[in-house]
């Protein structure tokens, strides 16, 4: 029963792949699993591939026969999520990305993760890991824990499975390796590795370690002798290099002070020609400074002079500002009763605007009063309609045209109504004298 459902995971992890490989050329395929000595399997599964079909591919599915954990994917791609899925002891990786894998374009994806893959039996260790097989250059590493051997799980079994493998050591640990041209028929690639731990011998390497260190010790003590021979040899040659040192620094410091001193002589007779070349400059300059006292000492009173006259301009300008003053404040109020003056003519203005409203509503009542009241009707007629023609009247009124041609007549003569000629037809309008609103 465990055989089949195991048959049936390989099958559909084979599918699974071939379904995405149709798009895919996986051109390189490399597995590690690092063994540790506490049966603990890291493994890590690199996928370079290339879209060489599809327009885009969104998603890569990738499924292990293996209960794993600790997963971690990394990718030269942008990946949107990840999704794991564990069904009857395996583990299935979707991987989604933010930007598909565009047709002509380059991949990687990396897949770390910790597993159980060890079988442990009377002492004798067994690693047994399965891969789904697609086309590719395939490479699977197998890294045993330190201190193991490889042995036989039982008599007549190999240790090691598939046989075209190459074993490999660093002088601590053992490296198994896979190299070969994979194919999808394949469907799937196995590898067991059967192995011991060997005990270490403590007591030997504590031997080892007691004698490496009296040993150590005498080549230490051997270096120290000859540091301190070489640094006697290295202090003397110092102290006397220091002494000949000193001897001539101190000759050298004479010769400076003999020069020095020959040099301030020279400089002394020197300063005494300077100083009077000086005595004579500062009497001359004592003589101009005189004469420029002098020449200020006037100048002083012509500003004194100055400013007496500016004080008198000065009081003058005061005097014709107070003045001005007087001026402006009388302009002022001139100002303010001619402001007056104009708010009064407003205020009579405003009178007679009323007195003429009242005048133009006595004139309408005058004018309507001495209306008949037919041409009271053409007249109303007029104001409500702003122009009507004498046609639209005769429609409106019911009257005669004759009857209507002679009042509109009558009320022309006498100046209530005008005719206003609008593109090729008259129209009857008030006049602007009898325009009321």
């Amino acid at each position: 029963m465990v055989v089949k459902k195991y048959i049936v995971i390989i099958l559909f992890m084979f599918f699974t792949v071939v379904n995405v490989s149709e798009a895919i050329k996986f051109e390189n395929y490399n597995v590690v699993f690092n063994i540790n000595q506490s049966d603990g399997v890291h493994g890590n599964i690199y996928l370079a591939m290339y879209n060489n079909d599809s327009e885009k591919i969104s998603n890569i599915t990738y499924i292990l026969p293996h209960i794993i954990h600790n997963v971690k994917v990394t990718s030269n791609k942008n990946i949107s999520h990840i999704d794991e899925f564990y069904e009857e002891g395996s583990t299935k990786i979707t991987i989604k990305f933010k930007d598909p894998i565009k047709k002509g374009e380059r991949c990687y994806i990396n897949i770390s993760f910790d597993g159980d893959m060890i079988w442990n039996k009377y002492g004798k260790k067994m690693f047994s890991a399965t891969i789904p097989a697609v086309n590719s250059n395939f490479t699977m590493t197998v890294i045993l824990p330190q201190g193991a051997s490889v042995v036989s799980p039982a008599e007549g079994l190999l240790s090691i499975t598939p046989q075209d493998y190459t074993i490999d050591t660093d002088g601590k640990r053992i490296y198994i390796r896979w190299n070969r041209k994979l194919s999808k028929e394949d469907k799937y690639f196995t590898a067991t590795v059967s192995y011991i731990l060997q005990p270490v011998n403590y007591t030997t390497n504590k031997n080892a370690l007691l004698n490496d260190f009296y040993y150590n010790l005498l080549l230490v003590i051997l270096v120290l002798v000859v540091i301190g021979a070489l640094y006697g040899v290295y202090y003397e040659k110092k102290k006397v290099a220091k002494r000949d040192k000193v001897i001539k620094e101190l000759s050298e410091r004479v010769n400076n002070l003999v020069n020095d001193l020959n040099t301030l002589k020279i400089e002394l007779e020197n300063k005494e020609d300077i100083i009077s070349e000086l005595k004579r400059k500062n009497s001359e300059l004592v003589d101009e400074l005189s004469n420029q006292l002098e020449s200020y000492k006037s100048d002083v009173i012509k500003l004194n002079v100055k400013l007496e006259e500016l004080e008198d301009a000065n009081k003058k300008y005061r005097e014709e500002l107070e003045k001005n003053k007087e001026i402006i404040s009388e302009k002022e109020k001139i100002i303010e009763d001619l402001k007056n003056t104009i708010k009064t003519y407003k205020n009579n203005i405003e009178e007679l605007k009323k007195k003429i409203k009242e005048y133009e509503k006595t004139l309408k009542n005058m004018l309507m009063d001495i209306l008949t009241e037919e041409e009271k009707t053409i007249v109303n007629l007029i104001k409500e309609y702003g122009e009507i023609t004498q046609k639209e009247i005769v429609e409106i009124t019911g009257m005669s045209k004759p009857k209507v041609s002679r009042i509109v007549a009558d009320l022309e003569n006498r100046g209530i109504i005008k005719k206003v000629k609008i593109g090729r037809i008259n129209k009857l309008a008030l006049t602007d004298k009898f325009r009321w609103e």
